[in-house]
């Protein structure tokens, strides 16, 4: 069985999503 494809068991991490839009605004900032 596939984490990945049951968001039910997908573990939600608001912290590393801040980070990851965080990197891709200072990336698309440039």
């Amino acid at each position: 069985m596939d984490i990945n494809q049951n968001p039910l068991l997908t573990p939600i991490c608001p912290s590393e999503g801040d980070q990851e839009r965080e990197v891709i605004e200072k990336a698309n900032a440039k």
